[in-house]
């Protein structure tokens, strides 16, 4: 079956109750703008028991779909990385290769390489009276830069920039943006690792003593080899490459939209 519909990756994985190439749901007001196509499932990737894959996705080699995750169409996932935890990825979102989702990640996201994200990534909601599915309705998404951990019941709001490196703690709420390799925890609150207090500090995570801007997430160890990387870089709508560092700590502190 899987040599039948996807020759190019007979080596996937994929479970009988999964579903690819899912037509999104009719919308309240306007069309998915083009998104179809085939899924595209790269070599060795592996698809649990009850996944919704949409149309127009593309799975990069190696990946992983725990059991009931969903993938709304347009998505792009890189090499190597996984949905656990019933994740779901709204449509055009992009993830890097070697991340780890675990929660929600909404459309037009952009999560970067060795990205960890056990919190939502959600839209403001500036005007909630509107359609949910009106075309003015639509509102920037968060931006994730390379190798950013977003713990777990943590909330990014609306379309700030998360800067490499950083660490969101377990319940805090984002709405500005985060500088690279800062601390934040509570509403907004922001630290460097070297004023931070607690055992957070010495942790290899902030690569022991780099400071911010230092890539945070080592790659992801897995009990196989890993497809040798490649740059991930994209040409649609949604999917951007990441990366980089702002010219000032102050300059990412400022408010996001």
């Amino acid at each position: 079956m899987i040599d039948q519909y996807y020759p190019r990756t007979s080596s996937a994985r994929i479970a009988a109750t999964a579903q690819l190439d899912a037509p999104g749901r009719r919308l309240q007001q306007g069309d998915w703008e083009g998104i179809g196509g085939p899924t595209v499932v790269g070599a060795g990737c592996d698809i649990g028991h009850f996944c919704v894959v949409g149309q127009g996705v593309t799975l990069g080699a190696g990946t992983i779909l725990d059991a009931y995750c969903l993938v709304e169409g347009g998505v792009t996932i890189g090499e190597n990385a996984l949905l656990t935890h019933r994740a779901s990825v709204g449509c055009r979102a992009a993830i890097g290769a070697d991340s780890v989702i675990g929660a929600l990640v909404c459309e037009g996201s952009v999560v970067g390489r060795e990205c960890r994200v056990f919190g939502d990534l959600v839209h403001r909601q500036l005007d909630p009276s509107l359609p949910w599915d009106a075309p003015e309705a639509r509102e920037r998404a968060p931006i994730l830069e390379d190798g950013v951990f977003i713990g777990w019941g943590a909330t990014v709001v609306g379309g700030v920039r998360i800067g490499g490196g950083a660490y969101v703690c377990a319940g805090a709420t984002v709405t500005k943006n985060v500088p690279p390799g800062w601390i934040v925890t509570g509403v907004n609150e922001m630290s460097s690792p070297e004023r931070w207090k607690g055992a957070l500090r010495k942790s290899p995570f902030f690569g022991s003593g780099r400071g911010p801007g230092s890539r945070g997430l080592k790659p992801l160890a897995r009990s196989v080899a890993f497809v040798k990387r490649r740059a991930w870089t994209s040409a649609t709508p949604g999917q951007r490459r990441v990366g980089g560092s702002p010219s000032s700590s102050a300059a990412w502190a400022a408010a996001g939209s």
